[in-house]
C-alpha cells in the first residue's frame, strides 16, 4: 500500500478517472439520444481468491461477475449474460454499476 499522497492522488484523478468518466457519459448521451437507452455492462474478472486490499470481495467469486443496480439495470440483462458467459454470478463478489453522474437518479443502491 502507498504512503497518503493527496497531490499524486488528485493528479491520477485528473489524469485516468476524469477523462473515462467524461468518455463514459458522451457514450450514454449518445446511446440515449440514438436509440432512447443506453446499456453499459459492467463485468468484472478477478483472481479466485480475494487480495488483500479487497474491502469487499467475501463473497462467491464466479468466473465473471456482472455488477447491477436495481433502477438501472434491465431484469433481462442476467439472463443475457449467462447465456454468453454461462457462469456470469451477479453482484459477487462486487456489488452496484457505473452509472454516470449526470445519470445518477439519486435511487439509493449498494456498490462495492
Amino acid at each position: 500500500m502507498r504512503a497518503d499522497d493527496p497531490a499524486r492522488d488528485a493528479g491520477l484523478l485528473h489524469e485516468h478517472v476524469a477523462p473515462y468518466a467524461a468518455a463514459m457519459t458522451t457514450l450514454v448521451d449518445e446511446g440515449l439520444a440514438t436509440t432512447g437507452r443506453a446499456i453499459v455492462p459492467d463485468v468484472h474478472s478477478y483472481p479466485t481468491a480475494p487480495l488483500p486490499y479487497e474491502l469487499h470481495g467475501a463473497g462467491p467469486r464466479p468466473p465473471v461477475c456482472l455488477r447491477t443496480d436495481a433502477f438501472h439495470t434491465s431484469p433481462e440483462l442476467p439472463a443475457a449474460a449467462r447465456a454468453v458467459f454461462r457462469d456470469t454470478g451477479v453482484d459477487s463478489p462486487f456489488a452496484g454499476c457505473h452509472i454516470p453522474p449526470r445519470h445518477d437518479t439519486g435511487i439509493p443502491r449498494c456498490s462495492a
